[in-house]
């Protein structure tokens, strides 16, 4: 893969809640992936927006956001 991964590898990535793109900012394209799956999803993960990992995407995951929005991760 373009990042050298092979199947079975897991990536780990430290950022912010509220982060779905993995981008190290909180902001309206990570709003935009919160909006788009909002109590649509069972099952739901980070990069669906379920920011705590509870399997839905609900307002706790959008205080998560709103929590972090316009920050950006400093490694």
């Amino acid at each position: 893969t373009a990042l050298g991964l092979s199947a079975g590898d897991i990536l780990v990535r430290p950022t912010l809640a509220g982060d779905a793109t993995l981008d190290g900012t909180v902001d309206l394209s990570d709003f935009g992936k919160l909006s788009a799956n909002f109590d649509t999803l069972d099952g739901a993960d980070w990069v669906h927006a379920d920011f705590t990992y509870d399997g839905a995407v609900d307002i706790a995951d959008f205080g998560r956001l709103s929590n972090n929005y316009g920050d950006t991760f400093a490694p």
